[in-house]
């Protein structure tokens, strides 16, 4: 993956399939303004406008796909290696303690990779996680219900297999 100075970054262009009120896709046609940080022929990464942490980055691809089980194995493989090699490029350049991928589907309707700089778990919790523990506001998933066994072997059969 090139390490190449911002001068040298490709121009932006459309998305393969641009999507009207798509906020990426206005970014990718230079519609809208971004922080480019890495940019090829299949995807782009730039800083997120609401950043968890500074360094806070979200890799899309060039083709608007809303869902991650949309995406071509092909593409979703090469997001996952340009994300590896952003996260060690936070890694030197930022010093956090772990750098964090997530996919979350929300915000924004056009697939996108977070590659957050983390100082610890807390960075990649949400407002869902956030519980009042003797007074004190914590973060953490130990007082979510477990799912009954039951529950678990039915969804285990239901996943497992084919396409």
């Amino acid at each position: 993956m090139p390490d190449l100075p911002p001068e040298q970054l490709p121009a932006a262009t459309p998305a393969v399939q641009f999507v009207a009120g798509c906020r990426f896709c206005e970014i990718l046609a230079g519609q809208a303004d971004a922080y480019w940080i890495y940019r090829d022929d299949r995807c782009v990464a730039f800083l997120d406008h609401r950043p968890i942490r500074p360094g806070h980055l979200l890799v899309i691809p060039r083709h608007h796909i809303d869902h991650v089980d949309e995406l071509p194995d092909d593409l979703a493989a090469h997001l996952m290696v340009v994300s590896k090699h952003l996260a060690a490029r936070i890694r030197q350049r930022l010093r956090p303690e772990r750098v964090g991928l997530m996919v979350s589907g929300y915000g924004v309707p056009h697939m996108h990779v977070h590659v957050i700089p983390m100082h610890s778990n807390n960075d990649l919790m949400t407002q869902h996680e956030v519980m009042m523990r003797d007074g004190e506001i914590v973060f953490g998933t130990d007082q979510w219900p477990l799912a009954e066994a039951e529950q678990q072997q039915a969804m285990q059969q239901l996943l497992q297999g084919g396409a």
